[in-house]
C-alpha cells in the first residue's frame, strides 16, 4: 500500500536542518536568526519600558494605563473629605481650663469675704450695712465661680464632640486610603475590569462623604445648642454684673 502524494523527499526535508542556499531561497527565517531576533527584540522592550516616562510617573506598565486617571473617583472623594475635615479646625480644643481657674479664685476670694465680717466689738448702723454688703459680695462671687464652672462644662463637652468628630473622620479617611488598592486591584483583573472599579469608587466615595455630611450636620446642631447656652450663661454674668 503506497501514501498517496507521498514524496520521498518530504522525509528527507524534514530530518535535516534549511541549508544556507535553502534558507536564502526560502520564505522562512531560519529558526537560529528568528531566536537571535526575538532575543534582541525582547532585550529593545525591556529597555523601552524602563525608559517609559509613563512607567517613571507611576502609570501602569501593563498598559499605559495612569493610575491616576483611573483612581480619580476615590482621589476627588479623598480630597473633598480633606476639606471637610479642615472645617473642625486645628490643635486641641478648648477645655475650659481658664474658666475653671477663675472658678477657683472666685472661691477663694469668697472664703476670704466670709472670713471678713465686722469686729464683734463693731455696733451699730455701720455694721449692719458692712455685713450686708459683705454678704451680697461674697455672694456675687459664689455666682460668678458657678457661672465659670458651667461654661467651662459647656466647652469640656464642646471639646470632647470636637475629638470625637475627628475620630470618626479619621476613621472614612482610613477607609478611603483602603479602598484604593481594592480599586486598582478591580481595575487590572481582566474578569472585572475599569467598569466594575468605577463602579465600587463610586459607591465608596457616596458612602464616606454621606458620612462626611451626617457627621457634620450632627455635629452643627450640637455646636449650636451648646452655643446657645453659653450665650445664656453670658448674660448672666451680665445680671451679677449690675446687681
Amino acid at each position: 500500500m503506497t501514501l498517496p502524494n507521498w514524496n520521498p523527499r518530504m522525509l528527507s526535508r524534514a530530518a535535516r536542518p534549511y541549508s544556507p542556499a535553502e534558507r536564502a531561497r526560502s520564505d522562512l527565517p531560519g529558526i537560529g536568526e528568528d531566536t537571535r531576533y526575538n532575543q534582541g527584540r525582547s532585550a529593545r522592550q525591556q529597555i523601552d519600558y524602563e525608559n517609559d516616562p509613563a512607567v517613571q510617573e507611576g502609570q501602569a506598565p501593563e498598559d499605559g494605563v495612569d493610575k491616576s486617571s483611573a483612581m480619580r473617583i476615590l482621589a476627588a472623594a479623598s480630597a473633598i473629605h480633606t476639606a471637610a475635615c479642615l472645617l473642625n479646625g486645628f490643635g486641641n480644643p478648648d477645655e475650659g481650663d481658664g474658666l475653671t481657674e477663675g472658678a477657683g479664685v472666685f472661691q477663694d476670694a469668697s472664703v476670704i469675704l466670709g472670713a471678713a465680717g465686722s469686729d464683734p466689738g463693731w455696733h451699730g448702723y455701720g455694721a449692719q450695712t458692712y455685713d450686708r454688703r459683705n454678704s451680697e459680695q461674697r455672694a456675687r462671687t459664689d455666682k460668678m465661680a458657678a457661672l465659670d464652672l458651667e461654661l467651662a462644662g459647656l466647652l469640656q463637652t464642646q471639646a470632647a464632640e470636637v475629638t470625637k468628630l475627628r475620630w470618626e473622620m479619621g476613621g472614612i479617611a482610613a477607609a478611603l486610603a483602603a479602598a484604593f488598592p481594592i480599586a486598582w486591584a478591580l481595575y487590572m483583573e481582566p474578569a472585572y475590569g475599569p467598569a466594575v472599579s468605577y463602579t465600587f469608587q463610586t459607591a465608596t466615595a457616596i458612602a464616606c462623604l454621606g458620612a462626611d455630611t451626617y457627621l457634620q450636620k450632627q455635629q452643627g446642631m450640637r455646636s449650636q445648642k451648646t452655643g446657645a447656652a453659653m450665650d445664656a450663661v453670658a448674660s448672666r454674668y451680665g445680671q451679677i454684673a449690675g446687681t
